[in-house]
This record gives C-alpha cells, sequence and structure tokens, in this order.
C-alpha cells in the first residue's frame, strides 16, 4: 500500500470513515448541507490561527527591535569613530584606523599651529634606506 493506491480508493475510505461517524446509519442530506459542513470553521482551527499570528507579531517586533539595536550600535560606533559612520568602511581600513595614524594626525595637527607644512612621519626618525638619510 502507498500513496497512489489512497489517491485512487480515496472515496471508498472517505465513505467508510463517514459509515464509521454515523454508525452506520444512512443521512438524507443534499450538496447545500455537505458544502456547509465543509465550510464550518472549527475551534481548534481558530486557535491555531490565533497563536500563529500572535507569533508572527511576536517575531516581527523582535526584529523591529535587534534592527533599532544594531542601528544604535552603528551611530554609537560612528560617534566613537570620529563622525565617520561604521558602515561606510570595513573596520581597520581607512583614515584613523591602523597602526601609525595617531602619530600622522599629530603631525598633521601640530603643523597647523606652526605655520610651515610638514611630511607625516610614520617611521619616527627611523630611515629605511641609510642612502636616504642625507635629504
Amino acid at each position: 500500500m502507498d500513496d497512489q493506491d489512497i489517491i485512487d480508493n480515496a472515496f471508498i475510505l472517505i465513505f467508510a470513515f463517514d459509515e464509521i461517524i454515523a454508525l452506520g446509519y444512512r443521512e438524507s442530506v443534499n450538496l447545500a448541507q455537505i458544502r456547509t459542513f465543509v465550510e464550518m470553521d472549527s475551534h481548534e482551527e481558530k486557535v491555531f490561527q490565533a497563536v500563529r499570528q500572535t507569533q508572527e507579531r511576536e517575531a516581527k517586533q523582535k526584529m523591529k527591535e535587534k534592527a533599532r539595536e544594531l542601528q544604535k550600535a552603528r551611530q554609537e560606533a560612528g560617534r566613537k569613530g570620529g563622525g565617520r559612520s561604521g558602515a561606510s568602511a570595513p573596520p581597520g581600513f581607512g583614515f584613523g584606523s591602523g597602526m601609525g595614524s595617531t602619530a600622522a594626525s599629530m603631525t598633521v595637527t601640530d603643523s597647523i599651529g606652526s605655520g610651515e607644512p610638514q611630511k607625516p612621519s610614520y617611521l619616527h626618525g627611523r630611515t629605511v634606506c641609510p642612502c636616504q638619510s642625507s635629504s
């Protein structure tokens, strides 16, 4: 016995269940009554639908709260990161992050006060090649 056998004998099975439920007594019903019985809502169906709608509303509410938390975290990171948003550049890249950025920003800030332009020094006085030490 498989699914196809059940599909092939669906009406026989329905009538057999109907006889079991009706205790073998014949009932005289018309098509309109059958439609009415089929269209009737059951209490269990209403409870199930109410529970499902409640779960959907709760899930939507949780998603909105999580989105608000993520937005607040992005705004907080933007405030702490010097006004740039966290979504504009990946962490660790761009101006203000990485190695040597504080020395470069301090040099640039110091040169503004002295009136003469200076190049940022990333090497802090060290030379890479001895041949460049004379410049």
